[in-house]
């Protein structure tokens, strides 16, 4: 990508940013260093869930269709968890963990039953 359609891309992210804050993607953009790329751009984008972890949006990716494209499905699911919050109210999560080993009354005790025909 060029550096105009990196600028575009970081222009989106910080339009982003202001409609849903306080959830934040941050955004860096570097230049290729191979002497045969001309303008030739790539750009990482990330969310942090805390300070140190984090999930990667995009890394390292040269492609503009393919980050202005996962940047319109994040909006839209931005946009359909407000709708949600202005609906219902507040989305909460369980953060329970699951419980471990839980079977089913249904479930077979073994693999037994595989092998019957």
């Amino acid at each position: 990508m060029t550096k105009v359609h990196a600028e575009e891309i970081k222009n989106r992210i910080e339009d982003l940013n202001k409609r849903y804050a306080p959830i934040k993607l941050n955004f860096k953009m570097y230049p290729s260093h191979h002497p045969l790329d001309d303008d030739n751009w790539f750009v990482t984008i990330v969310y942090n869930y805390t300070e140190n972890e984090w999930m990667t949006f995009y890394g390292l990716t040269h492609s503009y269709a393919q980050v202005m494209d996962k940047l319109s499905g994040y909006q839209f699911a931005m946009e359909a968890v407000q709708a949600y919050n202005e609906e219902y109210g507040s989305l909460n999560l369980d953060k329970t963990p699951p419980k471990e080993n839980v079977q089913s009354e249904r479930a077979p005790e073994s693999d037994e039953w595989w092998h019957q025909s």
